[in-house]
């Protein structure tokens, strides 16, 4: 995961060690070890520079990174990676159809631009003195097997999950039986709580899961109309504005060629992923239906996971790529991750 920084805010982020050391130390392992430090200064300025600021980032600089780090962590400069348009709005970071600048962290100088992009709940991001607030929204406190593993049994609903939700462009779900069981318990509801942080931007949402029937029939096109009308309400109460929605669907009678073995949540900054189908969690009662012993929420932070929600982001496109006769895509087909240039619409 990159994050980009200005100096005053890397300054501010060295200087917050005295307010609370543990959080500052938390948050410099995270970066040092998993994170592409993006500086928005030029190495010359860095070297160049006699003022006491500079030797105080130069010595940070030294001290951390020259040493060796994590498989993901490294250090740039202004120059080494391309320009970030600025102002950074939104719109601007879409228009660079990166992937990996849909999920970077940004922490600039400039109160007014971070306020317009915060005001939308898509993007991390801050101005100086909330370097340790956002940065400690990506932590975890283990590694990667261990990575907040919660018990199904002990949520009574999927608003229970919405203190480890983050801002987020686009919400992809893939689950084989996403589509059909107790679909107002939980397919709603959790998109409500992965939408919550976002607010009049249209959030670009696919669904991934089977078929009843080999073929959408007339019937079929009925009822996946009638949900999507209903996830399109659910979204704009919560966030303002409809979002993007497509359907990814499978043929229910192939069970060998669902593109996703696991149960998985894709966002921006978070990747979930479950032992049994995020709808059977719970029953029309409120009660706790499911029987799976896992829930794992991983920070897209971490290094493998970063780099495990590229994989499922890779497997996706490759499948939607190379399976044109496997699978049917009804919708509006936007996505910041996914690719459906090559597809036309089956609508």
């Amino acid at each position: 995961m990159d994050i980009y920084m200005d100096k005053a805010n890397l300054l501010s982020l060295l200087h917050s060690r005295n307010d609370n050391r543990e959080c500052y130390d938390e948050c410099i392992r995270m970066m040092r070890t998993n994170m592409v430090l993006k500086c928005n200064f030029t190495p010359d300025e860095l070297l160049s520079s006699d003022t006491p600021e500079f030797e105080e980032i130069r010595n940070f600089i030294y001290t951390c990174y020259a040493s060796g780090t994590g498989c993901g962590g490294s250090v740039k400069f202004k120059g080494q990676y391309p320009d970030l348009p600025r102002p950074l709005t939104i719109e601007s970071l879409e228009t660079l159809n990166s992937p990996d600048a849909m999920s970077a962290v940004y922490l600039l100088d400039n109160p007014e631009e971070i306020r317009r992009l915060a005001f939308t709940g898509t993007i991390l991001c801050g101005t100086v003195g909330q370097e340790t607030d956002i940065l400690s929204q990506l932590l975890f406190d283990h590694d990667r097997e261990l990575t907040s593993i919660d018990h199904p049994r002990r949520l009574h609903s999927w608003y229970d999950i919405e203190d480890v939700v983050s801002p987020c462009t686009d919400i992809i779900i893939c689950d084989r039986y996403l589509l059909y069981n107790q679909i107002d318990k939980n397919l709603f509801p959790l998109i409500k709580t992965l939408a919550g942080n976002v607010y009049h931007y249209r959030l670009k949402i696919v669904l991934c899961g089977e078929t009843q029937k080999a073929n959408i029939d007339n019937e079929e096109r009925r009822r996946l109309a009638k949900l999507g009308k209903r996830i399109l309400q659910v979204v704009r109460d919560t966030t303002g504005v409809d979002p993007y929605l497509t359907f990814v669907l499978t043929n229910r009678t192939d069970k060998s060629n669902f593109p996703e073995h696991d149960r998985t949540i894709f966002t921006n900054y978070k990747l979930f992923t479950s032992g049994d189908s995020f709808t059977n969690y719970f029953d029309r009662d409120s009660g706790v239906k499911t029987k799976g012993r896992y829930l794992t929420y991983a920070s897209m932070a971490r290094y493998i996971n970063y780099r495990n929600g590229n994989n499922f982001i890779s497997f996706m496109n490759n499948y939607l790529l190379f399976n044109p006769m496997e699978y049917n895509v009804i919708g509006d087909m936007k996505s910041n991750y996914l690719s459906f240039t090559t597809l036309m619409s089956t609508d």
